[in-house]
């Protein structure tokens, strides 16, 4: 297993693994939007160096050149120009516009690093990827100038929580994201 920086070739497999996060959540963009033209703009979207590189990150974990998971996050202040940014191609694939994926968001701490999503293929689960991904983070963040990671993770998916508490991730509030309710957790890099 290799982490490493998306590229832009990686952008439909990115957009497959960002689709369960979707789901999970039921976003209700998902029930709106008809789902191949959602997923071509935001695969789109992550062919972008700005939601790659720039704007946000993208880091993958790269097994035998299939992309077995992803962490996509951005500074804290960037928040509503990534919403934009994965908005920016709905238009041209017929979707409505939109500026954002999400109906709430603001989520985020200051000077954070704010990870939005992190996903692994099923089939790749319990192997340390997710584990390999959250180690690369702090690298990421410093890059970023910031003094923490943030996330949101489901009251539910006690799973993920126990993982990124056995990291040191620590509880810092509660918020609700499109109805469902989520920890803020943190860890100091």
């Amino acid at each position: 297993m290799i982490i490493r920086q998306a590229e832009e070739d990686d952008a439909q497999q990115i957009m497959a693994l960002f689709h369960i996060i979707l789901k999970e959540m039921e976003v209700p963009l998902l029930k709106q939007a008809d789902d191949k033209k959602l997923c071509k703009a935001l695969e789109r979207s992550f062919e972008t160096p700005e939601c790659r590189k720039t704007l946000a990150q993208i880091i993958v974990a790269d097994v035998s050149g299939k992309v077995a998971g992803i962490a996509f996050g951005y500074p804290n202040e960037n928040e509503h120009k990534v919403d934009s940014l994965l908005c920016r191609f709905f238009p041209s694939v017929g979707l409505q516009k939109r500026d954002s994926v999400y109906d709430q968001d603001d989520s985020e701490l200051p000077d954070e690093w704010y990870l939005d999503s992190l996903v692994v293929l099923p089939k790749y689960r319990g192997c340390g990827i997710g584990t390999a991904l959250l180690k690369a983070l702090p690298k990421v963040a410093h890059k970023r100038n910031k003094a923490r990671i943030g996330l949101d993770v489901d009251v539910k998916n006690t799973k993920a929580e126990h993982l990124y508490r056995h990291l040191g991730f620590k509880g810092s509030s509660t918020c609700l994201i499109d109805a469902h309710e989520y920890k803020h957790l943190q860890i100091a890099v």
